[in-house]
């Protein structure tokens, strides 16, 4: 079965945004270049149940089943 699975961005720590320091009192946000501000990675995945998933994803925030279409 293929699933859907949301980690929290790892580079933002699912903030959505990196805060640089430009000078010593300047501080800019810009979206995060691995999420785009998304606040989560998503990836697709096949494993026999949510348990497979579970174990290879553990800082899983959420996995969902993925309808499959028939086409008959």
């Amino acid at each position: 079965m293929r699933y859907e699975i949301k980690v929290k961005c790892p580079e933002c720590d699912g903030f959505g945004y990196l805060t640089r320091q430009r000078s010593e009192t300047l501080y800019v946000n810009s979206d995060c270049p691995e999420c785009n501000g998304e606040l989560y990675k998503v990836w697709i995945d096949d494993a026999e149940n949510v348990v497979d998933c579970y174990a290879d994803y553990p800082n899983a925030v959420s996995i969902e089943p993925i309808a499959e279409v028939c086409h008959g």
